[in-house]
């Protein structure tokens, strides 16, 4: 069983989705990426420390915040997880938003501050 296989994607299981990075903003000091799987109205984020499996203890990040082109219009629900309890940190619904400099929109997510790592879910709503 593979990653395609896990996802709850809909009939062409993962290959729905693709691999992304997103536009992260944060401070230059900060150690912290954004990956996405996703297709137009559904997936996934991972914000994480980039030396997190190198080190022992767990960095705090706050106002990290990312964009996730390839979004359809509407509005969308995200959850953000804790990746050690796997329980939900915070639930929020967002507005995709329309890219000014190109056709498209995009995902905003400004997740809560954590530590080490959060996991992220979002799906259109309706």
């Amino acid at each position: 069983m593979g990653l395609g296989d896990a996802l709850p994607c809909g009939p062409g299981g993962a290959r729905d989705y693709a691999k992304a990075r997103g536009w992260l903003q944060k401070a230059a000091d900060q150690p912290v990426e954004v990956l996405a799987f996703h297709n137009a109205n559904r997936g996934y984020a991972w914000f994480y420390e980039k030396t997190l499996p190198l080190k022992l203890t767990r960095t705090r990040f706050t106002e990290v915040q990312a964009q996730i082109s390839g979004v359809e219009e509407g509005e969308y629900e995200i959850e953000y997880w804790h990746t050690l309890k796997g329980a939900v940190l915070f639930k929020e619904t967002v507005p995709a938003r329309k890219h000014t400099s190109r056709e498209g929109c995009y995902l905003p997510l400004k997740p809560p501050p954590f530590e080490g790592d959060v996991a992220v879910k979002f799906r259109k709503k309706g």
